[in-house]
């Protein structure tokens, strides 16, 4: 969660994640270009749980170490390669599938 983010994503059990929309765009394919414009105040609903979107989110910022997931159970990282698929992270596509 970025102080500073443009856009506000809720998970499937009501956690709100802030996140930058440079890097939604930039490490997702399947994100519109348009999030910025979107206001804070209607936070964009995904259904994915908080635990996925907390890994996969962490894959879009450059500055911190990717998640290896190689402490997690195989069903989270199963989860996270399905989102990472849908929501076309090419980082973490990389990851849940070696």
């Amino acid at each position: 969660n970025a102080p500073d983010a443009d856009v506000l994503i809720l998970s499937s059990d009501l956690v709100l994640f802030k996140i930058h929309s440079k890097n939604l765009i930039a490490g997702s394919g399947a994100f519109p270009v348009h999030l910025d414009k979107m206001p804070m105040s209607d936070p964009a609903s995904l259904e994915e749980s908080s635990e996925v979107l907390g890994h996969l989110f962490a894959f879009l910022y450059g500055d911190i170490d990717h998640p290896t997931l190689l402490e997690c159970d195989i069903k989270l990282v199963a989860a996270i390669g399905l989102a990472a698929h849908k929501y076309l992270i090419g980082a973490a596509k990389t990851t849940c599938f070696l």
